[in-house]
């Protein structure tokens, strides 16, 4: 009998086998975070093509390209994609040449329509930052941020206000002293989604006018994390981790605020700010701020291509497609897929 009974583990066995289980559990978590990061990264890859094919649709029915923004405060081109994801309701809410935001309290159809409507396609799954936020100055309820911009151009580098083509469609309407730290930046014309109006030539564009191929154009990009100031607030009122997507203030229906300056040479309104359209100035990831004159806080224009995905950020070409830029991308290849007519092909891939 004594033969026959069942021997218990010792002390050191049982350590051993919760070591090994430990061990196996380590090796298996990365794996499972990195599938479950594959996933979101696949769905936000998806949101940018679905939104890049609602520009097509918009094209074809309008034969133009949608406009960044339209006149002071009013919608952007988020709105006007809207029927061609299946949201025709929402986007019959919308009365155009009205604003969609302005920075006091108070009654704002365009806008209150709105509040707490959201959708998924604007949303990256990777992303912490809130979806959706209260709109500053104006209303007690919450406004869609989501996490893609359009791109309104590039500059030639972060200090270097010029047109990579060699043209006349960038102005440096940074701050001009720090009590205006949250204002202004570099303000571009030369992309795709670029403020469109009476004011704002050369008017709306159509797919002609990307002479660099579609397939080497980028229009929307992603935000998707926060970012970092490291004390350049002279106020003193921003936070760690500071949220430094562009739409942040105003929500991701509205355009910019005053985009005529695009028409115009910079004068005492040039430093005023974008809403859900980026000028490009900064390489890809960049999540820290640098000066008051940086142009990425929440009134600028320059909050740069970043996400929470390793390694890069996703961004939707004219075509249709995707592309996913990686951190180490040289800054000369960014502001090139930027422009849409700076003689610089990139290869779509």
């Amino acid at each position: 009998m004594s033969a026959l009974r069942r021997r218990a583990f010792t002390l050191v066995e049982l350590l051993v086998v919760i070591a090994i289980i430990g061990l196996l559990i380590g090796l298996l978590l990365p794996a499972v975070q990195a599938a479950r990061e594959a996933a979101r990264r696949s769905q936000c890859n998806n949101n940018l093509k679905q939104l890049g094919l609602a520009v097509h649709n918009y094209h074809d029915t309008f034969k133009r390209i949608p406009p960044g923004a339209t006149n002071t405060w009013q919608a952007g081109w988020a709105v006007f994609v809207l029927p061609f994801i299946e949201q025709e309701g929402a986007y019959d809410t919308q009365e155009t040449g009205k604003a969609t935001y302005v920075p006091a309290p108070g009654a704002l159809p365009n806008r209150d329509v709105l509040l707490g409507f959201t959708h998924p396609t604007f949303i990256c799954p990777s992303s912490p930052c809130p979806p959706m936020l209260v709109p500053e100055d104006a209303s007690n309820q919450f406004i869609l941020v989501g996490n893609y911009v359009g791109i309104a151009g590039a500059v030639n580098g972060p200090n270097d206000p010029t047109d990579p083509s060699g043209g006349n469609r960038v102005w440096d309407c940074s701050a001009p002293a720090p009590i205006n730290y949250n204002f202004g930046g570099y303000v571009a014309g030369n992309g795709v989604l670029i403020p469109s109006g009476p004011l704002a030539p050369p008017g709306p564009l159509d797919f002609a006018a990307i002479l660099d191929g579609t397939a080497s154009t980028i229009m929307i990009g992603e935000q998707s994390d926060y970012g970092e100031d490291p004390g350049v607030d002279p106020s003193g009122t921003l936070r760690k981790p500071h949220d430094i997507r562009m739409p942040k203030r105003a929500g991701v229906w509205t355009g910019a605020a005053c985009p005529y300056i695009l028409g115009k040479s910079p004068g005492p309104q040039c430093w005023v700010e974008s809403a859900s359209i980026i000028t490009v100035r900064y390489p890809i990831g960049q999540k820290k701020r640098l000066s008051y004159r940086d142009g990425i806080a929440r009134y600028g224009w320059n909050t740069p291509i970043q996400s929470a995905h390793p390694g890069g950020a996703q961004v939707a070409r004219v075509d249709g497609g995707t592309r996913f830029l990686n951190n180490n991308t040289s800054y000369n290849v960014v502001k090139f897929l930027c422009v849409r007519d700076d003689a610089q092909v990139v290869p779509a891939n």
